[in-house]
């Protein structure tokens, strides 16, 4: 219950942090509309946001469900992995992504054990990646890193990582694949 409070204050800063850089990165004057659409009507791409297939741009709250599949070394197997993630992510005109996430899951192919993790986050377009420093109280050294490959889709995001724990005598390795079901809310500056 105690790492299920810590997610929700760190997500909350996360979220508190990104709201407040809102005015100063996601500001746009009515000449910068004008530009884009004289330079639609002449033939040119203009801003990629406001392409027919192009997310809008803008800083973006996301929440929402990860399911997935754990695989521990050591003879213990594999189960599954259920949590909940919280991340704040700027989509720009260029289809780079960055961004900051929380997450917190119950590893049921490890007698249950809770485990945080927060970092940053990168991609460009549908494809890229997290590394975070990871919490697992249950563990005599609970201290670790998680680095994950993603591939999303917007409202669903596919991810396959591991997550390390260098100074752990037990087990130091898992690898987990999983689904992220998010969902957005953009809350950049609008005129």
């Amino acid at each position: 219950m105690v790492a299920m409070r810590r997610l929700v204050v760190v997500g909350s800063l996360v979220a508190l942090l990104g709201a407040s850089a809102r005015p100063a990165l996601a500001h746009r004057d009515d000449d910068a509309d004008d530009d884009d659409a004289d330079a639609t009507e002449h033939g040119d791409a203009g801003d990629a946001c406001n392409g027919w297939l192009a997310p809008p741009c803008g800083w973006f709250l996301h929440s929402g469900l990860m399911l997935g599949m754990t695989h521990h070394g050591s003879g213990r197997g594999a189960g599954g992995v259920v949590g909940a993630e919280v991340s704040v992510v700027h989509l720009g005109g260029s289809g780079w992504w960055y961004g900051g996430f929380v997450d917190g899951s119950f590893d049921f192919a490890d007698d249950n054990t809770r485990r945080v993790s927060f970092g940053p986050e990168l991609g460009k377009m549908f494809l890229g990646g997290d590394l975070g420093y990871t919490y697992e109280p249950a563990r005599t050294d609970p201290h670790g890193y998680t680095l994950r490959a993603i591939v999303t889709f917007g409202l669903a995001a596919l991810y396959v990582g591991g997550t390390h724990f260098p100074g752990a005598a037990e087990e130091t390795t898992q690898f987990e694949l999983g689904l992220l079901l998010k969902l957005p809310w953009n809350f950049r500056h609008h005129r």
